[in-house]
C-alpha cells in the first residue's frame, strides 16, 4: 500500500510547514493494513520501481542488523528492488554472556523476550526504530518486524515482573514427542516458558505490543515459531489467538510454519501466508545437484495456495544450524545463493525472502566474526543478479508464470506472461533458440547488456556458463526514445547507436545495429540505455542508411523522445491512443453457459499497450475479468442471465488510457440442459470434471480419468454444460491430484436438465 501521496511515479516533495501526520486504515483478518505519511521537513523520495504491496515483492531479511545500521543502509536497500526489510525481534530480550556481540552463541538471545517493549542490546532503542522506520518509508520501503510471542526466556527471574505470573504461561515442560501435536503447541521449546496463549491476558499484552510496533512505523510482522501456537479447531486445547492477533493495522503479517507431520500447514494458511520450508531444501538440493528440472522446482510441496507463501533458498535457521543437520545451509557459496534467488523471485505469487548472512558466512563457514551483532551483514543482496532479478519480480506484477527447461536441466527458463524472462544457466554457455510467449521485440539483458530477440515465437541470444539473464522491457529514467518513420521503399529498419563524444568509440551493438519495435502505421522505435546520453543514431535496413554513408548520425537528447520523419529528426509529439475493434466471435444474444471470446485491438499511444476487461450487469458493480495485461483476447461466461455492459479499457507506457464499450444480452438457458458449477478450492491448481454414468448394464463416461477442464467463470468459479446423452450423469471433481468426492467415493449425481454448484462442500 502506498503512503498517502506517495504515487507510482517518482515523487520528491519538501515538507517546509508543521509535522504532517496522515493515516489511513484499513483492517483486514489476513492482509490488514495501514497507510501512513510522517514527516518533519524531509525531503521523501519514493522509489518508483517498488510495488504498491509487500506480498507482490522481495523482501530483504536483514537478519542481526541493528536500527542504525538498517536506517544507513536504507536507501541501497531500495536501490537493490526490496520492497520491505525484516528485522530481528526488537523488544527487550535476555543479555548473554554480559552483552558480548559476538554471533557465536550470542544471536539466539533475540529470542528469548523478558518483556513486550521495544529496544533492546542488540539491535538499539525505541528512538532508534522510530528513526529506521521514517527513513525506510521516505523510499518507498516497507518494515517487517520479526516477532516472538509463542514464548519468553527459559530464565525465570529475568522475566519481567509483570509477566511474572503463572498463569500466563502453559510451562516450561520440554517438548518430547515431535509427533504429538499436543506436545509441540502446549509444552515449551528448549525450556523457553511457554506462553498461555489461551489466555486473554497474553492476548491483549501481545496486542498491546503489536500496536505499539504499528505506531512506531511497522507494517508487517513475521510470527516466529508460528506452528507452535494452537489453531481454533485443535480438539481438545484450541484458541482464538490467531483471529485475534492477526486483526491488527498491518499490511502483511506471515507464519514461521517449519514442515512436519503435525504442521497443520493448510490450517495456517487459510488465516495468514506461511514458510514453505521444505520448498527451500528442494531449491538448495537441486542446486547441490546441479539439476534444475522444471517439473521439480514448480511444486511448492505444501498445501497452501502460491499467493499465501513465503519462500527463501535459506533462512536464519537454516544457515545456523549444526551441520549434522539436513537442514543446514551454511555449505552454500554466494553463487549457488544466487542462481537459487533467481528461481524464487523470478516466479509469480509468493512473496520471496532473502536472507542477509553475516560478512565472509558460506562455503562451509557459519560465522567468521569479521562484523558482529548490529553490523550490515555481506553485500550480496545487493548484487548485479540478485538486484536485476528483484527489479524483474517488481515489473511483472499480475503476470501469469511458465517454467521449462532448455538443453536439459541445468537451464531452467521463467516466462512472466509475455513481458519479461528469466534465464538461469547452471551448465555449459549457450546460444537460446527457443519458444517464446515473450512480446516480439529486441531485449537487452539487464545483467550482462548482450541483445536477445523475440520474433515469430522465437527467442535467441547467449547465456554464458553460470549466468542469469533477465529480459523485460524496463522503465529506463532520464533515457531517450527514438523514433523512425520507414521510408516506403525500405526494408524492416535498425538503429546503429554509439558515442564518440570522449576518447574512442562506444558502440551498443555493431554495425547494422539493433533490429527496432514496429509501433504501428510504418513507425518503429528504440529506448536507450541509461548509460548513452550522448548518443548518436544511424538507421539503415542493411541497403540504405540516414544520415548517408561517411556523415556523422543524428544527436539524441537525453530523455527526450524523438522521431526521423521524411528528412526531419526532431520532438516527437506521440500518436493518439485509439480503440480499433471491440468485438465478440458471436452475436448478442446468446443463452447461458455460452463461452464467448471477447477481442480488442488499439492503436497509439506510447510503447507497450495493456488491456483490461470488466463487465457489469447494472445492478452489482463492475466487476473486472481481466486486469491490464498485454492479453487482447479473452473468454468470458456469464453467471446468470441478463443484459450485460462490456468494457475493455487500454493503457499505454505513459498511463494515458482510452475505453470501449458494448452491450451483450444472455438469455435463460435452453430447455433440458445440464450446467455445472464448481467452486475451486483455494489449494487446488485446476479444476478438472470427470463424468460417467453408471445406471445401465455398462459403465459409460465422457473422458478418461482425470476428465476435462472445466470452464473458468469468475475468481474460483468454473463451468461446465453437460452433453445431452448423459441425462443420469454422476460427476467426480479432481486437479490431478486431489479430487471431490474423495477416492472411492460416489460421484455426484445431476439429473438432465438441472443447473447444480458444488460449493465448500456442498452440492446444490
Amino acid at each position: 500500500m502506498e503512503y498517502s501521496f506517495f504515487k507510482k511515479k517518482k515523487v520528491i516533495c519538501t515538507v517546509t510547514i508543521f509535522t504532517l501526520l496522515l493515516t489511513l486504515l484499513f483492517v483486514n483478518l489476513k492482509y490488514g493494513f495501514v497507510v501512513r505519511a510522517e514527516s518533519n521537513n524531509d525531503t521523501i523520495t519514493v522509489s518508483d520501481d517498488l510495488p504498491e504491496h509487500i506480498k507482490d515483492g522481495a523482501i530483504l531479511h536483514a537478519w542481526c542488523w541493528s536500527f542504525k545500521t538498517i536506517k544507513e543502509n536504507i536507501k541501497d536497500i531500495a536501490d537493490a528492488g526490496y520492497v520491505a526489510v525484516q528485522t530481528s525481534p526488537i523488544n527487550q530480550c535476555r543479555v548473554g554472556n554480559n552483552g558480548d556481540l559476538k554471533f557465536t552463541d550470542q544471536w539466539w538471545y533475540q529470542y528469548q523476550p523478558i518483556n513486550y517493549k521495544i529496544g533492546n542490546y542488540q539491535l538499539g532503542t525505541r528512538d532508534e526504530f522510530i528513526e529506521m522506520c521514517n527513513e525506510a518509508h521516505k523510499y518507498g520501503v516497507k518494515v517487517i518486524v520479526d516477532v516472538v510471542i509463542n514464548h519468553m526466556t527459559s530464565k525465570w527471574d529475568e522475566i519481567d515482573a509483570a509477566w511474572q505470573d503463572e498463569s500466563l504461561f502453559h510451562g516450561n515442560t520440554e517438548i518430547s514427542d515431535w509427533n504429538n501435536r499436543y506436545d509441540v503447541t502446549q509444552n515449551a521449546l528448549l525450556s523457553l516458558w511457554d506462553l498461555n496463549t489461551q489466555s486473554k491476558e497474553v492476548q491483549n499484552k501481545l496486542k498491546d505490543y503489536l500496536s505499539d510496533c504499528i505506531n512506531c512505523g511497522a507494517d508487517g510482522f513475521r510470527y516466529d515459531a508460528a506452528k507452535h501456537i494452537e489453531l481454533p479447531d485443535d480438539d481438545g486445547y484450541s484458541s482464538d489467538f490467531w483471529p485475534t492477533i492477526l486483526n491488527n493495522e498491518a499490511e502483511f503479517q506471515y507464519g514461521e510454519i517449519l514442515q512436519d507431520s503435525i504442521s497443520r500447514d493448510s490450517a495456517y494458511g487459510a488465516l495468514m501466508p506461511v514458510t514453505a520450508s521444505n520448498y527451500g531444501y528442494k531449491i538448495r538440493d537441486a542446486i547441490a545437484n546441479n539439476n534444475f528440472n522444471a517439473e521439480n522446482i514448480q511444486n511448492y510441496n505444501i498445501n497452501v495456495a502460491s499467493n499465501s507463501l513465503v519462500t527463501w533458498v535459506e533462512s536464519h535457521d537454516n544457515f545456523t544450524s549444526d551441520t549434522s543437520t539436513s537442514g543446514y545451509s551454511s555449505w552454500m557459496n554466494d553463487w549457488q545463493l544466487k542462481m537459487c534467488w533467481a528461481v524464487i523471485a523470478a516466479r509469480s505469487n509468493e512473496t520471496p525472502l532473502f536472507f542477509s548472512r553475516p560478512v565472509g558466512g558460506g562455503n562451509g563457514i557459519m560465522f567468521t566474526e569479521e562484523t558482529q551483532i548490529g553490523d550490515k551483514g555481506s553485500d550480496l543482496f545487493k548484487d548485479k543478479e540478485v538486484v536485476a532479478v528483484n527489479k524483474f519480480r517488481n515489473a511483472m506484477v499480475g503476470e501469469s508464470e511458465y517454467l521449462k527447461n532448455y538443453q536439459g536441466n541445468n537451464c531452467l527458463i521463467i516466462e512472466r506472461g509475455n513481458k519479461g524472462v528469466v534465464i538461469i544457466n547452471l551448465g555449459q554457455e549457450k546460444n537460446i533458440d527457443t519458444d517464446t510467449n515473450l512480446a516480439e521485440g529486441v531485449y537487452t539483458d539487464q545483467v550482462s547488456g548482450s541483445i536477445f530477440t523475440s520474433s515469430n515465437g522465437k527467442l535467441s541470444g547467449n547465456v554464458k556458463s553460470g549466468n542469469i539473464a533477465v529480459l523485460y522491457k524496463n522503465k529506463l529514467k532520464d533515457t531517450a526514445k527514438v523514433y523512425f518513420k520507414k521510408p516506403r521503399d525500405w526494408n524492416n529498419p535498425k538503429i546503429y547507436v554509439y558515442d564518440n563524444s570522449s576518447e574512442g568509440l562506444k558502440e551498443l551493438a555493431a554495425w547494422p545495429g539493433i533490429q527496432m519495435t514496429y509501433e504501428g502505421d510504418a513507425i518503429y522505435s528504440y529506448t536507450l540505455p541509461e548509460n548513452y546520453d550522448k548518443a548518436k543514431v544511424i538507421f539503415n535496413d542493411d541497403n540504405s542508411q540516414i544520415p548517408e554513408a561517411n556523415k556523422e548520425g543524428l544527436e539524441v537528447i537525453k530523455g527526450e523522445k524523438m522521431i526521423y520523419d521524411n528528412g526531419t529528426f526532431g520532438e516527437y509529439k506521440g500518436s493518439k491512443l485509439e480503440v480499433k475493434d471491440f468485438s465478440s466471435n458471436v452475436e448478442s444474444p446468446q443463452s447461458l453457459g455460452k463461452e464467448i471470446i471477447l477481442s480488442a485491438k488499439a492503436t497509439g499511444g506510447e510503447g507497450q499497450l495493456e488491456y483490461k476487461f470488466s463487465i457489469s450487469n447494472g445492478i452489482s458493480n463492475i466487476k473486472v475479468l481481466n486486469d491490464y495485461s498485454t492479453v487482447s483476447q479473452i473468454n468470458w461466461i456469464a453467471e446468470s442471465p441478463g443484459r450485460y455492459m462490456l468494457l475493455v479499457s487500454v493503457k499505454d507506457e505513459e498511463g494515458n488510457e482510452i475505453s470501449k464499450q458494448m452491450e451483450f444480452e444472455i438469455t435463460e438457458k435452453p430447455e433440458n440442459t445440464s450446467i455445472i458449477y464448481f467452486k475451486k478450492p483455494s489449494n487446488w491448481n485446476k479444476a478438472r470434471i470427470y463424468i460417467y454414468d453408471d445406471s445401465g448394464n455398462e459403465l459409460k463416461v465422457k473422458s478418461q480419468w482425470p476428465g476435462e477442464e472445466m470452464k473458468y467463470v469468475s475468481e474460483d468459479l468454473y463451468m461446465y454444460v453437460l452433453p445431452n446423452e448423459f441425462e443420469n450423469a454422476k460427476v467426480l471433481f479432481n486437479d490431478g491430484d486431489k479430487q471431490i468426492p474423495a477416492e472411492n467415493e460416489e460421484g455426484f449425481t445431476i439429473k438432465y436438465g438441472e443447473i447444480r454448484i458444488y460449493d465448500n462442500g456442498n452440492w446444490s
